[in-house]
């Protein structure tokens, strides 16, 4: 087992940074092996929906209404929901994580697996401690290396889709619920977001739900 320095939050606020800046360069052409190494999560959408079953408890019926007002407590900026994910993705990091993907050839990859030793006093100085590798075989389709994963930005970005839900349920009538569900997914779709979060969790009602998609960035540093 071996550590690697890890500025998970210097990381983090650097993607936004310089996101709005470009550049021209040449095209990039893909090699084997290239080692893609853990860069930063990037939330790159959110939506919030009304639940609501039209049908009955036996025979459910449900609609999913976008919201774009009157969202009381799920009126959140982008930068408390970053804040708050950060943290969420930097403890789930602590147990366990993908560290490096490298491509050894267009049908075989190895994932470096490992977990986030935790700084309690600057997370600054957090690091990467290195449990071990596995090989995997995958199927290219254009740029979608597995579900949801994919390679991006000239390939020399593999971006990895990640799935948070905000969502309130009605626990009794003095009480209401405010918990994160986590999962992965194979791209963005709220509707069989929603779906799935009330097959899993039944017979939890829920009422209101923030799905936020982030992506967990992978650079080559070419």
């Amino acid at each position: 087992m071996h550590y690697m320095r890890f500025s998970f939050l210097t990381i983090c606020a650097l993607v936004f940074i310089f996101a709005g800046c470009t550049k021209e360069e040449a095209p990039n052409v893909l090699t084997y092996p290239t080692t893609f190494t853990f860069n930063t999560p990037l939330l790159q959408q959110r939506a919030v929906y009304k639940i609501e079953n039209l049908g009955t408890d036996a025979s459910p019926n449900w609609k999913f209404t976008q919201l774009t007002e009157d969202l009381g407590k799920f009126d959140r900026s982008d930068a408390e929901i970053s804040d708050t994910l950060n943290a969420f993705i930097r403890n789930e990091f602590s147990a366990y994580m993908v560290s490096k993907i490298t491509l050894l050839s267009s049908t075989e990859m190895e994932i470096e697996e490992g977990k986030l030793i935790l700084d309690a006093e600057d997370p600054l100085k957090d690091t990467i401690q290195v449990t071990g590798t596995k090989k995997i075989t995958y199927a290219q389709s254009g740029n979608l290396l597995m579900p949801g994963m994919y390679l991006n930005n000239d390939s020399r970005e593999i971006f990895v889709c990640n799935e948070f839900i905000y969502a309130s349920a009605k626990v009794s009538e003095d009480f209401t619920s405010y918990d994160y569900y986590r999962s992965s997914c194979n791209g963005p779709d709220p509707v069989n977001s929603l779906t799935n979060l009330i097959r899993n969790y039944q017979p939890t009602k829920f009422d209101t739900a923030s799905v936020e998609y982030v992506n967990y960035i992978y650079s080559s540093f070419k």
